[in-house]
């Protein structure tokens, strides 16, 4: 019976600190959190230098390469590309640009913006997805009625009757087989949606990590494998149509390289991007007529390559800035609090269990713990009872987290 009583107080004990070591961290930012924009870097094709947009004090403020500071009208000018429409409006959008003719029709038709997040790639993806007729016989992009999904072979279903379409069905497996598709699909990437220039269909990856282009043209299949570089084993590709019909996607590996998929004959240029971490880093591609600017962003730093239209490397550019932890509150964090856990992470879509160790720091806050432990036990006891020595090990071990739970759960014996 003591026995069972010792263990059960210890079962509870447990339970108390993976109860609090998910609240009371929490609680703790949402105190002492302070929400921070990070900078950006913007290339002026006027300048050729990199822009600075910064919040100081809770103001937008702007910096020339020189660390000027410089108003919102001087900065729009300097990057008429990515400000255009607001030239426009203001009739101060230049006829040349490094003396080739610019017009708000063609910046727009060769401005792009991609973004890849943590979160986009870490996702649960229903396994049904509608194949987009390409070429359609009217202007508009319209949703089939029925989706397909690839397990042991490629099945299209009707979503009224939820049975399957068997010609269609053949047809399209039919295809996949003859390219050397080998079943089943590890991961579908597509853009399922009609508000989009054009439908470019899905990227398959068969069970062999093989890449392949899978199009609805005029009700018929169209399949091309794409050959990758040796070793490329694929995380995540982003598909997104735009005018300009450059590349079909974004490509990320496993090993966080980056890639795109060009139109001109499915080329793969791999894009100049260092230390990138595919599972707690934003990726943006953004371009214009001239540039192409990719940025990495990191919580406490961003880097900027800018390359020419070729993703040849022009220059690079790095912004650091001071992230929540490194305030007093985040560095207190590590002291106080041995380790967190939390049921979500910003980087990832799912709920989990998602644990953080403080590192070094804790064996202060953990001796701290103990020793206060040892004060209230010894002075503050009525009956003089000594600490147990599990319990001291237990704070010792869990710190702030442990003594909240040893004095909670008293033992009575």
């Amino acid at each position: 019976m003591i026995l069972f009583t010792k263990l059960s107080r210890y079962i509870l004990i447990l339970f108390i600190i993976y109860t609090v070591s998910i609240f009371i961290p929490k609680y703790y930012w949402l105190a002492f959190n302070k929400s921070i924009q990070p900078p950006r870097a913007y290339f002026s094709p006027v300048t050729q230098e990199f822009l600075e947009t910064k919040v100081i004090d809770k103001k937008y403020k702007i910096f020339d390469s020189k660390a000027v500071e410089i108003t919102r009208k001087e900065f729009e000018r300097l990057t008429p590309f990515f400000n255009y429409r607001q030239l426009l409006f203001r009739d101060e959008l230049p006829d040349t640009i490094q003396g080739i003719p610019v017009d708000a029709h063609t910046i727009r038709d060769n401005n792009i913006f991609l973004a890849v997040r943590p979160s986009d790639i870490s996702k649960y993806q229903i396994q049904l997805f509608p194949l987009i007729e390409s070429k359609p016989d009217g202007p508009d992009l319209n949703n089939p009625d029925e989706n397909f999904r690839i397990t042991d072979k490629l099945s299209f279903i009707n979503c009224e009757s939820n049975t399957v379409e068997s010609g269609l069905s053949e047809r399209f497996n039919e295809a996949l087989v003859k390219n050397g598709f080998a079943f089943p699909a590890k991961n579908i990437f597509g853009n399922p949606t009609t508000m989009k220039p054009f439908d470019d269909g899905y990227f398959i990856v068969d069970s062999k990590d093989n890449l392949f282009h899978l199009m609805r043209v005029h009700d018929r299949p169209y399949c091309k494998k794409i050959d990758l570089p040796e070793g490329v084993k694929i995380k995540y590709i982003l598909v997104k149509e735009v005018d300009l019909k450059e590349f079909h996607c974004i490509v990320i590996a496993e090993d966080s390289r980056v890639y795109l998929v060009l139109f001109d004959n499915y080329k793969i240029v791999q894009l100049p991007v260092k230390n990138y971490d595919n599972s707690k880093m934003r990726i943006e591609l953004m371009g214009d007529m001239l540039y192409r600017q990719i940025n990495t962003i990191d919580d406490g730093k961003v880097t900027s390559v800018l390359t020419d239209r070729n993703y040849n490397v022009l220059k690079t550019h790095v912004i650091s800035w001071a992230n929540n932890e490194a305030t007093i509150a985040g560095k207190l964090f590590n002291y106080i609090f041995p380790f967190s856990l939390s049921l979500s992470n910003d980087n990832d879509s799912f709920i989990n269990f998602y644990f953080k160790f403080s590192g070094w720091h804790l064996i202060i806050g953990n001796l701290i713990s103990l020793i206060a432990a040892v004060i209230i036990f010894n002075s503050f006891n009525k009956r003089k009872k000594p600490a147990q020595a599990i319990d001291l090990l237990i704070i010792a071990l869990a710190g702030l987290y442990g003594l909240i739970a040893v004095l909670l759960i008293r033992d009575e014996n």
